[in-house]
């Protein structure tokens, strides 16, 4: 304590104020790391768990609607028909590849990586098939139109098409609505930042102007360091 005497009653109350401000700071600053690794945990949510199960879900959709196109292929019951099918299998494993290849970024792990690409090497083993299939089909015979298959092609796939679209737009807005939260979220995160920079640099500087104005008042009605004030109160009580 005889440490403590060295220095003013100014200097005692500012750097009192100052280690309170710090110590308000310090809590500032965990509150502050907090809030970035939650920012930081919705931006990784959002790209790797929510458009991840975007891609798989679509690649999903895709790969129903080879088989479809595969099964209209087989009813086709012209070379128009069945030209027209090919070339949309053709384009749908395409969309198919090109969302496994981003599906794969969304997963971090090694297991998820791993059944990414069994899952490529499944579906590039099913297109060897389907090609395998195609070249077939050009030997064989037309299906023959009927009543059935009139029906099949006018309500079956054309109400499977209508659903499969459906589908597109659910995923499609469920995105939409993923993307503009984490948007939401993100401008949260940079307003509450602000926010909490602004108060603990206001709370430092009050801390040190407190202290600085209560011990420039308290001096002032001393008079003097409350050491000196002692010493003067014995000296007029010894009669000196």
């Amino acid at each position: 304590m005889s440490y403590l005497t060295r220095f003013r009653v100014k200097t005692k109350l500012l750097v009192g104020f100052l280690l309170v401000s710090l110590i308000g700071a310090l809590i500032g600053g965990v509150g502050l790391m907090s809030l970035r690794s939650v920012d930081s945990m919705s931006e990784r949510m959002y790209h790797q768990e929510t458009l991840g199960i975007r891609d798989s879900s679509q690649s999903h959709i895709t790969l129903v609607a080879i088989g479809r196109e595969l099964r209209s292929l087989v009813l086709a019951p012209n070379e128009q028909a069945r030209q027209k099918r090919e070339q949309t299998i053709h384009t749908l494993f395409q969309d198919l590849e090109k969302n496994l290849s981003q599906t794969k970024t969304r997963f971090s792990t090694t297991e998820g990586q791993a059944m990414v690409q069994m899952l490529e090497n499944e579906v590039a083993e099913y297109k060897r098939n389907v090609e395998n299939v195609l070249n077939r089909l050009d030997n064989e015979p037309f299906y023959q139109e009927s009543d059935l298959t009139r029906y099949i092609a006018a309500n079956v796939v054309t109400v499977g098409d209508k659903a499969e679209d459906t589908m597109d737009r659910l995923v499609v807005r469920k995105e939409a609505a993923a993307e503009g939260y984490n948007t939401e979220i993100a401008e949260l995160f940079a307003s509450s930042i602000t926010w909490l920079i602004g108060f603990i640099v206001a709370g430092v500087l009050l801390g040190v102007a407190l202290g600085a104005v209560l011990g420039r008042h308290l001096m002032q009605q001393l008079g003097a360091e409350p050491v000196q004030v002692r010493e003067v109160a014995n000296a007029i009580a010894q009669g000196d």
